[in-house]
């Protein structure tokens, strides 16, 4: 915790320099009521293209780490909300708890992985902290990031960059806008191309380049003004990315090798489009629809065992997946009051298949499994919601509402066979457990939700406080225990939230304090019930809590020089949660350091030179439910600097510029005798540095 005090004493000792520099009035755009930050009582971070400039190479969601309450853990292939994972507390149920929406098309997970979170040409990003699903419905119960990319305008513009950095990181990226018709029709288009032959060797087949990452991403934005009340906005994006082993298995993790006779090799697609209707009805009323619809594939190939030796061979898997949306949305408005009253509808789609060979254990040794499955998810969602702000002298009121109706259909099929002849009573066993695991199951439910929004501000001159109280939820489903051959319904889980907030903004200086408590019940978990590799399950059988607070704040200074802080902490614990004879009473949930924070600084020497450092710290966490297994405390400090040469602004910057090195995630086999016996760790990435060239005309 000390770095955090010192990163919040060095903020307090520059707030004596107040000055008559104003910051500018951000209006947020997530929540669809379309409110300035100050007017929200619910903790939002705001964060400009600006902003994200001096994440270095950095070109996914690790550009939010450290943000108050924000950690991005295992290199970027999860993050959590307030301590809350996307991907859950114990287990991965496809039902995510945290949304990432780009753009107001809804990102699944093989979207993300398909690279779909891009930095360049960015307009906003804003990061929604506690429960969203009254506005947003399902997989927002710990919270939203919401990505806007730039949109075409009524000018001609362009761009074009040119990188390159350690381990052959290089990029290209260039941006397009093109009047077509003068106010009437505009075409803008980016490019963003990015290669990283990573730092990670395999010694088994003397490949530096295990760790490559290759990620093209397109996307293309067109606005007609079909008259003055009428806009269209059609946007078409496209991603794809190739990734090798991002994992370490040495028992030293910081030499960075992996021995696997087989590389891992993935590729995954998506192509995604939306379509805004917007017509303003009247001056104070307006109607915004919005279709979306993505579709996904990844392909996946992998070493069955982790070794050099070929014990379980070569495994496969194929992840298909298809998200389809509408969204009506009226928006009213006066002096005093703003209604947004909106209809939601979406079907998600997902076919899952793997084929593997299980090393059974028998004894001592093991005999693989050749094993097929095939999973096939369906669910469909109507909703509707309601937020209305009423504007009372230095008052406002907030009363909000969701109706959501949820239906899912859950299938899979299982077909596992023993490959080797191990005598007549061994075979006879393995048979026998075969048997019962071996063919479809599936089921569907559906339920009702009703999620209610309450909030209250007072403004006193330049400070404001406010309350709010806020229901989540994670929609109810299916799984499948395997071993007893069966689907097992789990019931919705919710979560009331309450936020007190506190406001400042005078001159250069915007300050914001949310403090928060949260009551999870019939928290969704998934529940090992025996050694068997088949005999586990989603339950709702776990309750907890947690609380904390973020502190947030901007500071301009007289040479236009900006001081930002974040600074985050939660504590989170379950109340009631057995599973399979261990208790987790007063457990930590795994990837929810208690404390996060961030110091930047840009400061301008000249119109021409800016240089940009900054600081992120993580507090140690556990990587695991059983809290086992830990994560050390981090600190990173990253530089950028940028000079402008008339059309061309010159970058270079250097991240993790200390060269820290941290074991994120301790993947050693569980239990000396498990089967598996490869290590499986993750390391946060050693430093790196890099120059850029980005010419405007």
């Amino acid at each position: 915790m000390s770095k955090a005090v010192i990163i919040l004493s060095l903020l307090t000792s520059g707030l004596t320099q107040a000055n008559e520099t104003r910051l500018e009035t951000i209006t947020v755009k997530g929540n669809k009521e379309n409110n300035k930050l100050k007017d929200n009582v619910q903790s939002i971070s705001v964060l400009k293209s600006t902003d994200l400039d001096i994440a270095g190479q950095k070109n996914s969601l690790e550009v939010l780490n450290a943000n108050s309450n924000v950690s991005v853990n295992e290199n970027g292939t999860n993050f959590s909300i307030r301590g809350i994972n996307n991907t859950g507390v114990t287990g991965f149920q496809k039902d995510n708890l945290a949304s990432v929406i780009i753009d107001d098309i809804f990102q699944t997970d093989l979207a993300l992985k398909a690279g779909s979170f891009n930095t360049w040409d960015l307009s906003q990003v804003e990061v929604h902290k506690g429960a969203q699903s009254t506005t947003q419905g399902v997989n927002s119960l710990a919270g939203s990031v919401n990505v806007y990319r730039q949109k075409a305008e009524d000018f001609q513009n362009y761009s074009i960059r040119l990188g390159y950095g350690k381990d052959n990181h290089y990029e290209l990226g260039a941006t397009l806008n093109q009047v077509v018709i003068a106010n009437k029709m505009a075409i803008r288009g980016s490019l963003s191309y990015q290669n990283d032959d990573g730092f990670i060797k395999n010694t088994t087949t003397n490949n530096d380049k295990i760790s490559q990452v290759k990620n093209l991403n397109t996307n293309i934005s067109t606005v007609y003004q079909v008259n003055d009340d009428i806009q269209l906005i059609y946007t078409n994006k496209f991603s794809t990315k190739t990734a090798g082993s991002q994992y370490v298995q040495s028992s030293d993790p910081f030499l960075y090798e992996v021995y696997e006779n087989i590389e891992l090799d993935e590729t995954t697609k998506t192509e995604q489009h939306g379509l805004t209707y917007e017509h303003q009805l009247k001056k104070d009323l307006k109607n915004t629809m919005v279709f979306a619809y993505s579709k996904s594939y990844q392909k996946h190939l992998s070493d069955g065992e982790g070794l050099a030796t070929d014990e379980a061979g070569l495994r496969k898997e194929q992840h298909k997946d298809q998200f389809m949306s509408f969204e009506n949305r009226l928006s009213m408005s006066s002096s005093k009051f703003k209604n947004t009253l909106g209809l939601h509808v979406h079907e998600f789609k997902l076919n899952n298949r793997h084929d593997f060979n299980i090393l059974y254990p028998i004894g001592s040794s093991s005999t693989p499994l050749e094993t097929n499955q095939v999973t096939n998810r369906k669910r469909f969602a109507a909703s509707l919601f309601n937020s209305f702000n009423y504007y009372h002298n230095d008052q406002i009121f907030n009363l909000g509402a969701r109706i959501e109706y949820v239906k899912n259909d859950y299938s899979t099929h299982v077909d596992a066979k023993r490959t080797q002849n191990l005598g007549s009573s061994i075979n006879t066993s393995i048979d026998n457990y075969l048997n019962g695991v071996n063919g479809p199951y599936g089921g569907d439910n559906d339920d009702v939700i009703f999620l209610p929004k309450l909030s209250y501000i007072k403004n006193f001159d330049q400070h404001s406080v406010g309350v709010a109280y806020t229901k989540g939820y994670r929609t109810s489903g299916l799984s499948i225990n395997r071993s007893k051959a069966k689907a097992v319904d789990y019931s919705a889980e919710f979560t009331d939230n309450l936020d007190l907030t506190y406001r400042f903004e005078k001159k250069g200086l915007n300050l914001s304090f949310n403090a928060f408590y949260i009551k999870w019940k019939d928290q969704q978990v998934q529940v090992k019930l025996s050694s068997d590799f088949y005999d586990s399950q989603v339950e709702n059988a776990s309750s907890s809590h947690l609380f904390g607070g973020e502190l947030e704040a901007k500071y301009k200074l007289f040479n236009k020089d900006q001081l930002a802080l974040n600074l985050g902490y939660v504590k989170t614990a379950f109340d009631d949660f057995i599973n399979n004879n261990t208790n987790y009473e007063n457990k930590e949930f795994p990837n929810a350091p208690n404390w996060t924070s961030s110091l930047s600084y840009q400061h301008k020497f000249n119109d021409s030179l800016t240089l940009g450092p900054i600081a992120r710290y993580l507090s140690s966490s556990y990587s695991d439910a059983e809290n086992t297994r830990s994560v050390p405390e981090q600190f990173y400090l990253d530089l950028n600097a940028q000079y402008s040469l008339g059309s061309t602004l010159i970058e270079a910057y250097v991240t993790n510029l200390l060269d820290k090195k941290y074991l994120l995630k301790d993947g050693s086999p569980s239990s000396s005798t498990s089967t598996y016996k490869a290590n499986y760790h993750q390391v946060n990435t050693p430093r790196q540095y890099g120059v850029r060239a980005t010419y405007y005309w």
